[in-house]
Parts: structure tokens; C-alpha cells; sequence
């Protein structure tokens, strides 16, 4: 259920900073959660991957502000 997945999510990012932790990654970094579900069974994977970046939409004007 959601408390054993969200363990799981605890346990890999303490895995991710055991190898990089710094200023940066408390600013720059998150976990992305994904999960991959069977159509013929209903098997669910979830796997929990650390990212440096993220893609987002931006406004189409001449000036974005990291705010924004």
C-alpha cells in the first residue's frame, strides 16, 4: 500500500545521498516516481529515480523570471 511504497521512496533517496549530497541537491535535485503497469496481468512496477532537472512550460512572453 502507500505507506510501504512511500518507505521504499524514503530508502532510495537516503541510497541517492549517500553518493551526492550537498547544498546543490537540496536545491537542484528531487525523486521521480514511475511505474510501469502490466495490461495483461496488472502488475504494477514502481521505481523511485533522482533527477537534476525537470522540464516544465513557460510562459511564451519576452522576460521569465526564475519565480515564475
Amino acid at each position: 500500500g502507500f505507506s510501504r511504497e512511500k518507505d521504499r521512496a524514503k530508502l532510495s533517496w537516503e541510497r541517492c545521498l549517500r553518493y551526492d549530497n550537498s547544498s546543490l541537491v537540496d536545491i537542484f535535485a528531487g525523486q521521480l516516481k514511475s511505474t510501469l503497469e502490466c495490461t495483461t496481468c496488472g502488475y504494477k512496477s514502481v521505481t523511485f529515480d533522482m533527477f537534476w532537472d525537470l522540464s516544465l512550460p513557460l510562459p511564451r512572453v519576452n522576460k521569465v523570471f526564475l519565480l515564475e
